[in-house]
């Protein structure tokens, strides 16, 4: 383990065994995972569940006590996972990764958009990296492999008027799932499905934080007096905006004003996305979840 880290076990650390003719799952073992971990932040504390109802909540309730700047908190599993506009996230035991990460970013609110770009591209990032595959983005921050959803991220912050208090990440990938609902069939998959195997959890968490951090200080550093990307570096929006499979494509667009539909035209520099109608009129479209799109 890393000179400096910390791992709190918050559940017994290997959790309910597992019954007669169940499959055998492989446990994400903390320890492993900030073995060469190297992070100078991201990771640095480590808090591990068997099972929580979200870490997303188990994230918030630690910031709102003081926990250091990229805490992380990991679990087997949720009870009540969530994803965007409240939809629940399915997070069996031992298949997935279920993890979120605290951050303080010397930010203001107004610049709050880039983090769930940021941590987007590093999630599509890794995936792509370690397993050759061409993972896309769904606007804003859903992560679908050949037109079926991969995993997503969740973004919740604290703020004042002039600064962000603290700001939760979470992130959810279906590793190694092989079945699903009848219902989520259609939309979903797994890694295991696409790669016929399945994957080595500890390797891609730890992979999936190094790239964290490398994009977290890339965007802190944009964001500083005089900050930008090297000559031969695209920014984070260029790298998040290259990664979508939304813009030049038809789309249905659920908002809190109803359902928009057209062709989505372009995104812009803060993450809001514009769709021109049947009609020729442009919608831009700050908040919202886009039912339908190819991605492929």
């Amino acid at each position: 383990m890393c000179k400096g880290s910390k791992v709190l076990v918050r559940k017994p650390l290997f959790g309910p065994l597992p019954s007669v003719g169940s499959p055998v799952r492989s446990e994400l073992k903390p320890f492993e995972i900030q073995d060469r971990l190297n992070t100078r932040l991201i990771g640095k504390t480590l808090v591990w569940n068997y099972e929580v109802d979200s870490t997303n909540d188990v994230a918030l309730g630690l910031a709102s006590t003081g926990a250091p700047d990229g805490t992380v908190v990991l679990s087997e599993s949720q009870r009540r996972g969530r994803g965007r506009m409240g939809r629940s996230w399915y997070s069996p035991p031992g298949e997935g990764i279920y993890l979120s990460v605290l951050l303080k970013p010397p930010l203001s609110p107004l610049k709050a958009y880039q983090i769930p770009m940021m941590a987007t591209v590093a999630t599509v990032e890794t995936l792509n990296d370690l397993f050759n595959l061409e993972v896309k983005i769904k606007w804003p921050n859903d992560l679908m492999l050949r037109n079926r959803k991969l995993g997503g991220i969740l973004t919740e912050l604290k703020a004042e008027r002039d600064r962000i208090q603290y700001v939760v990440v979470g992130i959810g990938i279906n590793a190694n799932m092989t079945q699903f609902s009848e219902e989520l069939k259609p939309f979903v998959t797994s890694l295991a499905l696409e790669l016929g195997r399945s994957v080595e959890r500890v390797a891609l968490v730890r992979a999936l934080l190094r790239s964290l951090e490398k994009w977290y200080f890339l965007m802190l550093e944009e964001n500083s007096p005089g900050g930008s990307p090297g000559p031969k570096t695209p920014s984070l929006f260029e790298t998040w905006r290259s990664l979508s499979c939304t813009v030049g494509n038809r789309v249905e667009v659920k908002t809190g004003e109803g359902i928009i539909q057209g062709l989505a035209t372009r995104i812009a520099p803060d993450g809001s996305l514009y769709v021109r109608e049947e009609s020729g009129k442009e919608r831009h479209i700050v908040t919202g979840d886009v039912a339908l799109v190819v991605c492929r």
